[in-house]
Order: C-alpha cells, then sequence, then structure tokens
C-alpha cells in the first residue's frame, strides 16, 4: 500500500491534470459569476453583492495562480521555474490570495452579523461605497500581512537551481517563521469566527424564544398588547359624538311671544339590540328664555335622525365589536409578533456566508494535519507532492464559492436564468 502511494505520488501527471481541471473550473465558474454580476441592474444591487464581486475576482486569480502553481510542479526543469524572482512571487502571490480569500469571508460574516444585531444601523452604515472601501480595506491590510514579512525574511537567501519552485524551497530556512505568520492569521480568523457566530447563534436563540412566549400567550388569550392607541382612539371617537350631540340638541323654540313659555326638543337614541335603535322625545319647560326664535324644517330632522343613528352605531361598535374583527385583529397580531427569523431572507443570507466559510475551513484541514503534527511534518517538508495536494485542496473553496453564490443568491440566481433564457432563445434553429 504504502509503495503505491509513493508510486502516485512520484507520478505528477495525474496530480497535474487533476489540477488543471480544477483551476480551468474555478476560472470559468468565477468568470460567469463576474458577468452575472456585471448583468445585476445597478438599482437593485446591494452591500452583500458587492463583497460577493470582490470575492469572485479574488477566487479567480486564485484559480489562475493555480494554473501556474501546476505547471511549475509538473515542468520542474523548465528554465523559467528556476528563476528565484518568479518563484518568490509566484508562491507569495498565491499564499497571499487564500489569506485574501479567507478574510473577505470574515468580513462577510462580520457584516452579517451587524445586519442581525442591529439591521437598523447596517443599513444605515453598511452602503454600497462602504462596502467597496471595506474589500479594499481588507485586500490592501491582508496583502501588506504576508508580502512585508516575506520581503524582509528573504532578503539573503539563497537560492539553488536543484531546487523547485515552490513555497517550502523559497524560503529556505526561514520557512518556519512562514508556518508561524500562517498559523497566527488562521487563529485571528477561526477566533473572530467564533465570537461572531456564537452572538449570531445568541441572538436568534433569544429572539425565537422572546417570539414563542409571545405566540404561547396569544394562544391562551393572556396576551394584552399596548392599548394606548386604542384607548385614545375610543376618546377621541367618544368627544366626537358629545359634540354631535350637543350641535345638534339645541334647544328649539316654537313660535311664541319673546320671552314666554318655550318648549325646548331634545332628540337621543338609545339601543336595545344590534342594528335597532328607538328614539325619545322629551319636553322640558324653560322659563324667561332670552334666545331668538327658531325654526326647524322637516330636513333637518331628517338630517339629525340620521346622525344620530350613526353614533349609536359607533358606540354599539366600540361596545361591542363582533367577533370577526377580535379574530382579525388576533390574527394580525400573531402574524407580527410571531416572525420566523430562520425562514427569513436575511438568515438564508446568513446561512450562505457560513457554508462559505465552512468549506474554507475544511479545505484547510490537511494542511493543518500536516503542520500540527510533529511526525507528519517531515513528510510535509521533504515531499512536494504532499505540499501539492494540500495546495490542492485549499484551492477547492475557490471552485464552490462561486457555485453557493449563483445558486443560493436569488438575484444572481434570477440574472443567471435570464441570461441562460436569452442565449437558448438566440440559438439558431436548424430543420
Amino acid at each position: 500500500m504504502r509503495n503505491s502511494t509513493n508510486d502516485f505520488l512520484d507520478n505528477r501527471a495525474p496530480l497535474f491534470v487533476i489540477s488543471v481541471i480544477e483551476g480551468l473550473g474555478i476560472i470559468i465558474l468565477n468568470t460567469v459569476l463576474l458577468v452575472v454580476s456585471c448583468k445585476i441592474k445597478k438599482e437593485i444591487r446591494n452591500q452583500l453583492h458587492i463583497f460577493y464581486t470582490f470575492l469572485g475576482v479574488s477566487d479567480l486569480l486564485n484559480g489562475s495562480l493555480l494554473l501556474v502553481t501546476s505547471f511549475t510542479y509538473f515542468y520542474k526543469d523548465f528554465s523559467l521555474f528556476h528563476k528565484y524572482k518568479f518563484c518568490f512571487s509566484i508562491a507569495v502571490l498565491a499564499q497571499t490570495q487564500m489569506f485574501i480569500t479567507g478574510y473577505l469571508l470574515l468580513l462577510l460574516t462580520f457584516v452579517k452579523f451587524f445586519s442581525i444585531i442591529t439591521p437598523l444601523k447596517c443599513l444605515k452604515y453598511v452602503t454600497r461605497e462602504m462596502a467597496i472601501r471595506l474589500s479594499f480595506g481588507v485586500w490592501i491590510f491582508t496583502s501588506g500581512l504576508v508580502i512585508i514579512p516575506s520581503l524582509l525574511w528573504v532578503q539573503n537567501q539563497v537560492y539553488t537551481l536543484g531546487q523547485e519552485c515552490d513555497l517550502y524551497d523559497v524560503f529556505g530556512d526561514k520557512f518556519g517563521q512562514f508556518i508561524t505568520l500562517r498559523k497566527s492569521a488562521m487563529g485571528i480568523f477561526i477566533f473572530s469566527l467564533i465570537i461572531l457566530n456564537s452572538k449570531i447563534v445568541m441572538t436568534i436563540i433569544k429572539h425565537n424564544k422572546r417570539v414563542g412566549v409571545l405566540k404561547g400567550k396569544l394562544d391562551t388569550s393572556t396576551y394584552k398588547p399596548d392599548t394606548k392607541g386604542v384607548l385614545r382612539s375610543k376618546m377621541d371617537t367618544s368627544s366626537s359624538v358629545e359634540k354631535l350631540d350637543r350641535m345638534f340638541n339645541m334647544s328649539v323654540l316654537e313660535p311664541g311671544i319673546s320671552g314666554g313659555q318655550t318648549t325646548k326638543m331634545e332628540t337621543f337614541s338609545f339601543v336595545d339590540e344590534p342594528g335597532t335603535s328607538h328614539k325619545k322625545v322629551e319636553t322640558n319647560n324653560t322659563e324667561n328664555l332670552s334666545l331668538q326664535k327658531r325654526k326647524i324644517s322637516k330636513s333637518q330632522v331628517i338630517i339629525m335622525s340620521e346622525l344620530e343613528s350613526q353614533t349609536s352605531e359607533k358606540r354599539r361598535i366600540i361596545k361591542d365589536p363582533d367577533q370577526k374583527s377580535k379574530t382579525t385583529t388576533k390574527q394580525r397580531l400573531i402574524g407580527t409578533l410571531t416572525y420566523n427569523f430562520l425562514k427569513s431572507k436575511n438568515f438564508k443570507a446568513y446561512l450562505t456566508v457560513l457554508m462559505h466559510v465552512g468549506f474554507h475551513l475544511l479545505s484547510g484541514i490537511p494542511s493543518f494535519v500536516f503542520l500540527s503534527n510533529g511526525q507528519l511534518l517531515s513528510y510535509y517538508t521533504s515531499s512536494r507532492s504532499i505540499r501539492f495536494v494540500c495546495a490542492l485542496c485549499r484551492y477547492f473553496v475557490s471552485l464552490i464559492d462561486p457555485v453557493l453564490i449563483l445558486l443560493r443568491t436569488p438575484v444572481f440566481r434570477t440574472t443567471l436564468k435570464t441570461l441562460c433564457s436569452k442565449c437558448i432563445q438566440r440559438q439558431p434553429k436548424y430543420y
């Protein structure tokens, strides 16, 4: 078994073919992603689309560097691949791009954390311009974090012609320092992910727990919503009804002698049963009134009676609303207070980012196993094929990222379907 494994590692052709296929797949898929991103209408682009566009550019560069690394692995005796500056540039840029991809995913996680914890502030501060600035900032910071120490470490490095164009041979005795830098950067990456995702999960659980309590109270009819607005509206309605009463229940003086006995007609309605009303007329004698004499016409009496019936109906609704309105209000409260965050678009977007991060961590497991184990580290440093296989695993995340974005992001998925349908329609039909 060991001899067959050694034969496979010594024969570089299979790994070269696999790496070329993987590199071409990364380039093609991320090119499709960038084309779809450009076709998205400007008015519907949001911050997440900008982050995904930068991630697509980073993955596209990863695919290009993987192709170059594949040729340096297979054509190891080619003269160009023994020039130190060329090999140093390829090796360091390949590592830098992997760091940029990881920290762009960390930035995406932080933005989703911000949008879940404080959604209104996220809409206010994380604009499209801010998304572009943050992405460029991550790009510049990560590049400086990897390139500047690498330039300082290899100033006096001696590179022999027998060495391969590989990261281990480029750094030589400084390789341990570069591995320490990689472990530190990955430690910051993983620690930040744990903190952010723990806070997000706690917020989601707390929100759903509060919503579940409110739903239980609504189901058992023990929930008492804030009725300040309702009471105020009832008071306003009552006051308007009283104003109408004072307006239309005025003193009406029959034609007679001024200053003599007059008659005041007061009309009001009362409710016996829903939908029925009766009028009651009382006459009160008043003495020595100095008001002017007025006549009330028949049309005014009809208007007064109609207004009285309307106000009585309003009073009846306020006192005894029907069961249908109660049910509708309760359903509205249930729909508002039992909002399930797990089914929201925000959570689906966060889940997509979490899948990106998960695949990124899984792709780095082979390298972590070899570098963290003292016995396996000797195999890692002595075999170029083992290092190349670990690199292929790390690059695999750049193949998955565009697939997740195109399939799980609604705008990208819809735009891709539209472009595909247009391409199919443009094809000439041969009969």
